[in-house]
Order: structure tokens, then C-alpha cells, then sequence
């Protein structure tokens, strides 16, 4: 019980972070976290696609990582801005979809998707100190749909599960949060930290509003 069998090393130059592993539908494994340094490798060979020179990114960014079951690299994702953000827990739905929770100290945060020409899908702007946001991708990494919760203050997202129905995330916050940009929560302890649990449903209304949940 408990032997050993083998282990990758995922980083590079400067401070990376992974802050959880999951298990995917098709065998392999999916970790996020955080990347900092330009070239990133994964046993000793560079992912692209996680290396500072291919985006408009600095400081820490979220990343995605996307290995098959032997261990051998599939697809990445790196997003993020002008300071530190990370991805901070994720799931998969029974359809393969991915929904990953995190945190941006960044004015604005860049959206990224697996492509090959590193455009921009979405970009959110940071109304505080510290925001959150949720991000659905598709198995395969393609971008679906993102939410902000923002706050002025510190917001941050701390977990997410999905539920038959739809999604659910976590966020603790100081101050005020601001939901959908209609629902406004406030506490009267300015400087202590709240929690509020959020549902979104699955569905996407059309292409149109592609970056709203309903």
C-alpha cells in the first residue's frame, strides 16, 4: 500500500503553483493553478501555450493544464493580466465541460482558450482590489462562457461543485459584493469577511450573450 509509482514536474524559472488535480472522464488529469515564469516546462519540455512570451500577460497568471493518462502533455491554457490572478478549483460535468473558479488582482483579466493563435474571448475588468470569476470551458478547452463578482474590496472565489441543475460557487468577500451588476450585498463589518454561495444554470440563452450565464 502506498508504493511509489512515478511523478512529473510541472514549472519553470520563476514561482508556479498547482492548486488541484482532477481526474477527467477520459482517464486523464487536469491541473490548475498559477504560472509565473516564461518558459514552462512539463518534464523538462516547454509548453508553449503556458509560457509567458505567447500572451499578453505578466506577474502570476491561471493556467490550465490538460495531460492524457500516461502522463503526456494534451492542452494548456494560460490567462491573465497585468498583475497576480490563479485558478483556484475546478469540475467536470458529465458532458465533459469544464467550470473553473479563481481570483484576479489584474485591471483587467484577458480570457484565453485552447487555439493556436492566442486571441483574446473575453476580457473582465476588475472593480476592486481582489475580484472572482467563473469561466466554463468545453472538454476540449474552448471557451463557453465567463461571470465577474466584484466587489471594491477584497472578493474571492474559494470553491465551486456542479449540481444536477446547474453550478455553484463559493465567495467570501469584505465590504460589498456586486452579482450580475444588479444584486448588491453588503455587510456591516467593513473590515471582516463574508460568504455568499452562488447558483448559475448550465444553459447558454444564444450566441449573442455567449459570455452570460442565465
Amino acid at each position: 500500500k502506498g508504493k511509489y509509482i512515478k511523478s512529473a514536474i510541472l514549472g519553470g524559472e520563476d514561482d508556479d503553483s498547482c492548486n488541484q488535480i482532477i481526474q477527467t472522464n477520459d482517464g486523464g488529469y487536469i491541473i490548475i493553478g498559477y504560472v509565473s515564469s516564461t518558459k514552462v516546462t512539463l518534464n523538462g519540455k516547454i509548453i508553449p501555450k503556458l509560457s509567458k512570451n505567447n500572451y499578453d500577460v505578466k506577474g502570476e497568471d491561471g493556467f490550465i493544464l490538460k495531460i492524457k493518462s500516461d502522463g503526456e502533455y494534451e492542452w494548456a491554457i494560460r490567462l491573465g493580466g497585468n498583475l497576480n490572478d490563479e485558478i483556484i478549483k475546478i469540475t467536470e460535468c458529465e458532458n465533459g465541460d469544464l467550470g473553473i473558479v479563481g481570483n484576479f488582482c489584474s485591471n483587467n483579466l484577458n480570457i484565453y482558450e485552447n487555439d493556436e493563435d492566442y486571441s483574446i474571448k473575453e476580457i473582465m475588468a476588475n472593480n476592486g482590489e481582489k475580484n472572482a470569476f467563473f469561466i466554463v470551458y468545453s472538454k476540449d478547452g474552448k471557451y463557453k462562457w465567463s461571470k465577474c463578482i466584484s466587489g471594491k474590496k477584497e472578493v474571492e472565489a474559494s470553491s465551486i461543485a456542479e449540481m444536477s441543475d446547474g453550478f455553484v460557487m463559493a465567495v467570501n468577500y469584505k465590504g460589498m459584493i456586486n452579482v450580475e451588476n444588479k444584486y448588491t450585498f453588503n455587510i456591516k463589518g467593513q473590515h471582516y469577511m463574508n460568504s455568499i454561495i452562488i447558483k448559475y444554470s448550465k444553459e447558454i440563452l444564444d450566441d449573442s450573450i455567449k459570455h452570460k450565464g442565465t
